[in-house]
């Protein structure tokens, strides 16, 4: 019988330390293979869009009042399933708008995004591009948040500057019924990359002609301004506005100011809402080509009417960015209550894999240990005692006498 409860004991000892092995080797083995970004992925979204044009032409001529247009855009973000392998998911966005986006933008989009399907982390690869353009995403986040997504700040990536920005978790929400964090974020000026200019359809140059129409109607004729100073001009001077011809090319630089914020389940890390997303299009013209000419200007200051327009260039600030197109978006509400609706449809599923399995393992492990452990223990003692004999025992209470 000793014998007997002996074995119950180590039996008990040996299935909980495997329980309490196999529950190690899950949360390190299991969950990481199980709880991936999956296939199969297909989620639609329509955001109403507002978009407001600020300046006439390249940013030099204000439009007072300013003009805006409606449309909508329809996204769809679509996992493409053959082109996943390993640890690589592979996600298509598509962005369509439905009718004629206003004043002649392009506002279409197709990016593609290469993730680590663990932590979802935008990943290095020939595969990612936006707009057709191979782009390095490496370091950063979207489509997806992590996985178990705390409060730690995130850098999502912008398409359009080709590089991430900081968002800040701001609260605690619910949506639908799913509770949800609100991120935030933006960033300043950057530079618009070459492709996604081309590709909203936006002009990559101007002419010299073109802007001396448009200072001219900021009170800067420059014809004027050279016939007033010509007298005074050197020959190499007039040379140099020569050079200078209205058919000369002027490269136009464009920028991006972004402001951003959304909510993020943070089980899943799905992006369930938009709340509201801000592209601001600067544009200025390339200022370098014209500081010959500012060099002149500026070596004949002592001229009234040279500095009159040379204080007016500076008043005005045409040498700065202006802003030319204000695009506003959102996702509707029905929108959101259906990626939140997907969303939550993950949550227990995902919960139980990587939280419910190993609490459940730990505490029967636990569970069983301790008991095989006591039987072992019950059973040490009263062997003991058997081993002393009565005689020991009777022994012992003599010496401790009356």
């Amino acid at each position: 019988m000793a014998r007997a409860r002996n074995a119950i004991g180590n039996t008990l000892v040996l299935i909980g330390v495997a329980m309490l092995i196999f529950a190690v080797l899950w949360w390190g083995v299991a969950v990481k293979r199980i709880v991936v970004f999956p296939r199969g992925y297909d989620l639609s979204f329509r955001a109403e869009a507002t978009v407001t044009r600020l300046a006439e032409k390249h940013g030099l001529l204000e439009t007072t009042p300013a003009q805006t247009g409606r449309v909508a855009l329809d996204r769809n973000l679509s996992s493409m399933d053959g082109d996943y392998h390993g640890d690589i998911a592979v996600v298509e966005e598509v962005i369509e708008a439905d009718g004629q986006a206003p004043f002649g933008l392009n506002l279409d989009e197709r990016n593609i995004y290469v993730m680590d399907r663990r932590s979802c982390e935008n990943m290095s690869s020939t595969l990612s591009t936006s707009s057709g353009e191979v782009v390095d995403r490496s370091g950063s986040w979207y489509v997806n948040f992590p996985f178990g997504a705390g409060r730690d700040s995130r850098n999502l990536f912008d398409n359009d500057v080709a590089s991430a920005f900081a968002v800040s978790f701001e609260k605690k929400d619910v949506i639908n019924g799913v509770g949800v964090y609100l991120f935030k974020g933006s960033h300043g000026h950057r530079p618009m990359v070459d492709h996604e200019v081309r590709a909203i359809g936006l002009p990559t140059e101007t002419t010299f002609g073109e802007i001396k129409g448009e200072l001219a109607a900021a009170g800067i004729p420059i014809d004027t301004l050279v016939r007033s100073a010509s007298s005074n001009l050197t020959s190499e001077e007039r040379q140099t506005f020569a050079q200078f011809p209205d058919s000369r090319p002027i490269a136009l630089e464009y920028s991006i100011k972004l402001e951003w914020a959304g909510a993020v389940e943070p089980v899943t890390g799905t992006i369930v809402k938009i709340g509201r997303c801000r592209r601001s299009v600067y544009v200025n013209t390339e200022v370098r080509a014209f500081l010959p000419l500012f060099e002149i200007l500026a070596r004949h200051a002592e001229d009234p009417q040279v500095l009159q327009y040379l204080s007016q260039v500076e008043q005005q600030k045409l040498l700065e960015p202006k802003e030319l197109y204000r695009i506003d978006y959102g996702w509707t509400d029905a929108q959101a209550a259906q990626a939140t609706e997907y969303a939550g449809s993950r949550i227990g599923p995902m919960r139980f894999v990587q939280d419910y399995m190993v609490t459940m393992f730990l505490l029967l492990g636990a569970g069983f240990f301790l008991g095989g452990f006591i039987v072992r223990r019950k059973e040490h003692m009263r062997t003991a005692h058997d081993a002393a004999g009565p005689d020991e025992g009777k022994g012992a209470e003599e010496e401790k006498g009356p």
